[in-house]
């Protein structure tokens, strides 16, 4: 193993640990990766001030700006892109961004990142596509929560816990009127005798023994969770939203 893969082996190890996250970033700018260097420290150094009511720290400011020109140039986009969350020759109108602190926000036609403290974090994503890049982004980043945008509802949480790793899948589905003697109707539409069913929450895990088992079973095992998931949900499972008109 080289020194960048064991020290990014570090970070994905310990997601909170943001001296892993500063020893990388230290080692990129070191040796020609200043990039990917610089956008890791900014965040860190944003992700300080969450919460601070005012901020008169010069730091805090500079880090945003690193963090807006190296996202302006692009360069977060291409990291999304290069797991192909899309096209592999990005166009300047191929993707946009916005940010809050150290959360910097990059949108892809569907395809949706969310850079913390530096590092991709969350994605919003088919459930499709999360089972052919889940290998390749839990390999490269400290992903912590997905999103399956054609399941609304739908997510799923990575966490560190003591016995190893753990994928969490849930589903929670709105409250809804069911018509006596028909199908579900939303509930300003339901005319007469309706059972009112309430929201529902499920849930469903699945645990891995270190970071290499879960990068390479995570596809797999989020494919059962799924199953699973469908299986309680019952006529529940929600249906994939509606394509908004261009």
């Amino acid at each position: 193993m080289d020194d960048r893969t064991a020290l990014l082996a570090n970070v994905l190890n310990d997601p909170a640990d943001d001296t892993a996250r500063l020893v990388l970033a230290d080692w990129l700018e070191e040796r020609g990766e200043s990039v990917f260097g610089r956008f890791i420290r900014a965040g860190v150094v944003a992700a300080r001030f969450r919460g601070a009511e005012l901020i008169d720290d010069p730091d805090y400011y500079a880090a945003l700006k690193t963090l807006t020109d190296l996202t302006t140039a692009s360069h977060p986009a291409l990291w999304l892109s290069a797991l192909g969350l899309g096209p592999s020759r990005l166009a300047f109108g191929d993707w946009s961004w916005d940010g809050a602190g150290d959360r910097v926000t990059v949108r892809i036609g569907a395809a949706l990142g969310v850079f913390s403290r530096g590092m991709l974090a969350e994605l919003d994503v088919t459930l499709q596509l999360w089972h052919a890049v889940a290998p390749f982004a839990l390999a490269a980043w400290p992903i912590e929560r997905v999103r399956a945008t054609d399941v609304p509802g739908l997510t799923f949480a990575v966490e560190r816990v003591e016995q190893g790793w753990r994928i969490t899948g849930r589903l929670r589905t709105p409250r809804r009127n069911v018509p006596l003697t028909g199908s579900a109707l939303p509930s300003a539409m339901a005319p007469g005798a309706v059972l009112a069913q309430s929201s529902a929450d499920w849930a469903a895990d699945q645990f891995f023994a270190d970071r290499e088992a879960l990068v390479q079973g995570a596809a797999r095992e989020c494919s059962l969770i799924v199953d699973d998931l469908k299986d309680v949900a019952g006529d529940r499972w929600p249906r994939p939203p509606r394509r908004r008109r261009t």
